[in-house]
């Protein structure tokens, strides 16, 4: 069990980080640290991408950050949402902070909220987190007071401090140290028993289940309406996250894309209607030999990526003509992304219509994007013969 659930959590944070150092570290455009100093606040969103982010100053609204080593000793009087190789939180977030990475370490404030997912993890004895906490990893150590809940998955658990609600947890190890104090109850699924010292204090009850015995909504529609909207917050957020990195890290990409978008929609619509339905069949035929096999998986893996990450210029586009029509100037990329990914799960909630609007969203990406990366790379070739 302990294996596995570290497999997982590794896995999943390798899928997501490597995309993030590797387009930093090969992007010539990409800076390799971005500093936002002491002395400095930024009266709006702030978007940082690079090698190394530091945020020292004040920013006055929420703060999206991605890279290879993030810094934050700064105060953040709104949310956080950070990805990276390395993550160290010790200044202020006023909001929720969402965090990912391969080691993550917490040793400020957290004013309410705080989700992580990560290799190894670390809320230090300096840290305060005034509300709950839902944390995904393979070593966990909660040194520092929890305000509220916890809701933890992990390979191995440690808790060494306060956490004042309920503690549920699905692990492979489990271990309160003397210093350990839970207001509420202890659940916790494992095939071990947990490590509970002597003068570790738990004011609810302490309750052992087998990890085959997760609890069963009562209500399953109920359930299943709340997992629908958490699925759909989370692609939200993705979608922002991913967006930003793009802006980022592939500026002239981006650029590329959108004209494309702006002056052959029909074109673009049209090859993305025949690589959707092309790709994946030519995808099987290739798999159905040996010798292809390893061809077919990267041209699914392509197909999938070039879906996902397509819409996203679909979405900064469409976010530009509304900022623009607003403010009657252009917009910058990052408002776009904003304001575009909104309006998009907005439009795309709506019965009926939704999902058409979602799939012209994906169809017309797919098709500017394999455009703008065919001219890319007949301009490189142009390059070289020349």
């Amino acid at each position: 069990m302990r294996k596995i659930i570290g497999l997982a959590s590794v896995l999943a944070v390798t899928l997501l980080v490597l995309p993030i150092t590797v387009l930093a570290k090969s992007n010539p455009e990409t800076k390799k640290i971005v500093t936002l100093g002491s002395n400095e606040i930024i009266d709006h969103d702030y978007f940082a991408a690079g090698e190394i982010v530091e945020i020292s100053g004040t920013v006055n609204g929420d703060v999206y950050a991605a890279g290879g080593q993030v810094l934050i000793d700064g105060v953040i009087n709104g949310d956080l949402l950070a990805a990276g190789g390395a993550i160290t939180v010790s200044g202020t977030v006023t909001q929720d902070a969402r965090i990912a990475g391969g080691q993550v370490v917490v040793n400020g404030n957290i004013g309410r909220n705080l989700s992580l997912a990560g290799g190894n993890i670390e809320i230090s004895n300096d840290a305060n987190v005034v509300g709950s906490v839902a944390i995904g990893g393979g070593n966990i150590n909660l040194n520092g007071p929890i305000g509220k809940d916890a809701t933890i998955g992990a390979g191995n658990l440690s808790v060494n401090n306060t956490v004042a609600g309920n503690l549920m947890a699905g692990v492979g190890t489990l271990r309160l140290s003397s210093k350990a104090q839970v207001g509420g109850n202890v659940t916790y699924w494992s095939e071990e028993d947990a490590s509970i010292a002597s003068d570790a204090t738990v004011l609810g009850n302490i309750e052992k289940k087998a990890p085959t015995s997760l609890p069963k909504p009562k209500n399953p529609e109920k359930a299943l309406a709340k997992f629908g909207s958490l699925m759909t917050i989370t692609s939200l957020l993705s979608t922002l996250l991913v967006g930003l990195l793009i802006i980022k890290l592939a500026p002239n990409l981006s650029e590329n894309v959108l004209k494309v978008i702006t002056d052959r929609k029909f074109i673009s619509l049209a090859i993305g209607l025949t690589l959707l339905i092309l790709a994946p069949i030519l995808a099987v035929l290739l798999m159905i030999t040996f010798i292809g096999l390893p061809l077919g998986l990267i041209t699914i893996i392509l197909w999938i990526l070039y879906l996902y990450i397509g819409r996203i210029f679909v979405i900064i586009w469409g976010g530009k003509m509304i900022v623009s029509y607003f403010k009657n100037k252009p917009a910058t990329m990052g408002w776009s992304l904003l304001a575009g990914t909104l309006a998009y799960y907005l439009l795309g909630s709506l019965p009926f219509v939704g999902w058409i609007i979602r799939a012209v969203v994906i169809i017309l990406g797919l098709g500017a994007l394999a455009i703008a990366c065919k001219e890319a790379c007949a301009r490189s070739r142009k390059e070289k013969i020349l």
